[in-house]
């Protein structure tokens, strides 16, 4: 059997047992995420998805950080391991070195770690800024290593007189030197990608808690500065990985968790508007102005009309009267035009539903008892019920244009 074919068959294999080892590992997540071993709290689901993907970039950290020692970066020998160190738990310090620390299925080894945090804890490990300080380190050096294996195995690939370094002695013939280089190349490139995958998911996990309400605003400042230090490399990263350059952190509008915000808001102001409620958000200080402007200053000729009308009953056979009940029963018409819909409403809130249907009975019943009234009592009496009728129809609308 030749070299290339002993070759291959190594690569099956190794293949096979990768595959059937991230099953096994998707399988642990799973379980890890899906178990009952935590409370049922929406909060305490979200934060240890927060907290799970800080940690492993923690962790990413500290390997990169060491891993760069090894390799003799004069930039990076003995620069603050030791003391990053100290900013772990002696429980995590224990995991940096697994050999599934890149992989998906690593978040299984921390569930007896998470099964040990109330909310309050992993709060506090979210707020925590004292690694997230050297983010920035972690995906420069990372970049840095991608490049420098992707140089060196297309250098030996150039050339095939060269020859091994010394922390690679072990490799005795130009073949086997081409053949490690081929696998530093991609596990460096997998390390890198893992790095912006993650930074990816953080994002995601923050945006998806802050739909939940789960998080305050000091804790979204803290998270937020987390994001600066990882923004720093994150688009050479993305541009090495994906070759196109992007950014991690929006700094254009406060929604900074949300790539898509900006867009979709600018998307928003371009479309016309579907319904006429819709076109009513510009004017809503301008109707809130008006309305009670206007309301009041018609209550002046309401009360002149009340001191001039005659105090005589009003008659069934009277023009009047037949005008009134018409007009009542268009404005009775107008009421519930307006207020069946919020019925169902999803968007008209607890307080919002109770006030407009006060509003609205208040109207009703205003308009109706304008018609006995004026059969009743003087005609006066019946003109300022329906004028109470029409300013409470107003009052409906003012309140459906802030709530809909």
């Amino acid at each position: 059997m030749d070299t290339a074919t002993a070759s291959s068959l190594v690569s099956r294999r190794e293949g096979q047992t990768t595959r059937r080892s991230r099953q096994r590992e998707l399988g642990m997540w799973s379980a890890f995420m899906l178990g009952g071993t935590y409370p049922a709290s929406t909060q305490a689901s979200n934060l240890r998805k927060i907290v799970c993907s800080l940690i492993r970039l923690d962790l990413w950290t500290l390997d990169t950080l060491k891993s760069a020692c090894f390799r003799k970066h004069p930039e990076v020998i003995n620069r603050g391991v030791e003391r990053y160190e100290e900013f772990l738990d002696a429980e995590l310090l224990t995991l940096h070195v697994c050999e599934d620390l890149y992989e998906v299925g690593f978040e299984a080894r921390l569930q007896g770690y998470f099964g040990r945090l109330s909310v309050q804890q992993l709060l506090e490990y979210v707020r925590d800024l004292r690694t997230s300080a050297y983010y920035a380190e972690l995906m420069h050096w990372r970049l840095v290593m991608a490049h420098t294996a992707r140089s060196n195995l297309r250098g030996a690939q150039a050339s095939s007189d060269r020859t091994a370094p010394k922390y690679m002695d072990w490799c005795e013939t130009y073949q086997e030197y081409l053949v490690q280089l081929e696998a530093d190349d991609g596990d460096r490139q997998q390390k890198l990608k893992a790095v912006e995958r993650e930074v990816r998911f953080l994002r995601g996990h923050v945006k998806h808690a802050v739909g939940s309400g789960d998080l305050d605003d000091a804790t979204l400042m803290q998270l937020r500065r987390k994001f600066e230090a990882l923004q720093d490399h994150y688009p050479d990263v993305h541009d090495c990985i994906h070759g196109n350059r992007r950014n991690i952190l929006t700094y254009e509008h406060v929604l900074w968790w949300d790539p898509d915000a900006e867009q979709r808001r600018v998307s928003q102001l371009d479309q016309a508007p579907e319904h006429a409620v819709e076109a009513y958000t510009s004017a809503s200080p301008t109707l809130s102005f008006l309305v009670p402007t206007i309301s009041l200053l018609s209550c002046i000729p309401a009360a002149l009309a009340w001191s001039h009308a005659s105090r005589q009953v009003g008659n069934a056979k009277d023009a009047e009267f037949y005008q009134l009940v018409s007009s009542s029963a268009m404005q009775l018409l107008g009421v519930v035009t307006l207020i069946w819909p919020t019925v169902f409403h999803a968007r008209l809130g607890r307080l919002s539903w109770v006030l407009t249907w006060i509003l609205a009975g208040s109207g009703a019943c205003f308009t109706l008892l304008a018609v006995p009234l004026y059969l009743l009592l003087p005609t006066s009496w019946s003109a300022l019920s329906s004028f109470g009728g029409s300013v409470a129809l107003a009052l409906v609308l003012l309140q459906l244009v802030h709530t809909i």
